[in-house]
């Protein structure tokens, strides 16, 4: 019953997470410099994305116990079952997050390196396709010890064939 009450929890917290970082990311103040141009800041934008993303994962996260509760024999193994859908929404946050991070990062290196790109340039996007390389690899790796633990015969929570 204990991991029913997570699950219940964790798309109240899912919501509230998104209501809270769209509401944080409206957030805007605008003011004039000295110089007399005006100046906008977002103040709360990163805080909007990470919420944002955060809720993403938390509603995965809810979404894959209740599957695993649900699914049959699922005994009474509730520890393994929250472990379980922890790693593969973490598992499926972590390869979102590196497809959105290359894809931010390469837009731009087009219209920046047309003419060649500056030694440092260069080095700063090998460290973010390095980067979002290794964080697509351990998003993977997570997810499938998340669905190992979820299926494994023991717990048999999500049953995977007759």
């Amino acid at each position: 019953m204990k991991a029913a009450v997570v699950a219940i929890a964790s798309f109240a917290v899912s919501a509230s997470l998104f209501i809270l970082g769209y509401f944080a990311g409206n957030i805007v103040v605008r003011t004039v410099q000295p110089n007399g141009l005006a100046e906008i800041i977002v103040p709360y934008s990163s805080f909007s994305q990470i919420a944002t993303l955060a809720s993403f994962g938390v509603l995965i996260f809810g979404l894959v116990l209740t599957a695993a509760i649900l699914g049959p024999g699922n005994g009474n193994l509730t520890g393994w079952l929250i472990v379980g859908s922890g790693n593969v929404s973490a598992g499926v946050v972590g390869v979102v997050f590196s497809g959105l991070l290359y894809l931010l990062n390469s837009e731009d290196e087009g219209p920046r390196c047309l003419g060649g790109c500056a030694p440092s340039l260069l080095q700063y996007y090998q460290g973010v396709y390095e980067t979002s390389t290794v964080l697509a690899v351990l998003g993977l790796i997570a997810t499938g010890f998340g669905t190992w633990l979820l299926v494994r015969r023991k717990v048999g929570a999500i049953s995977v064939g007759p």
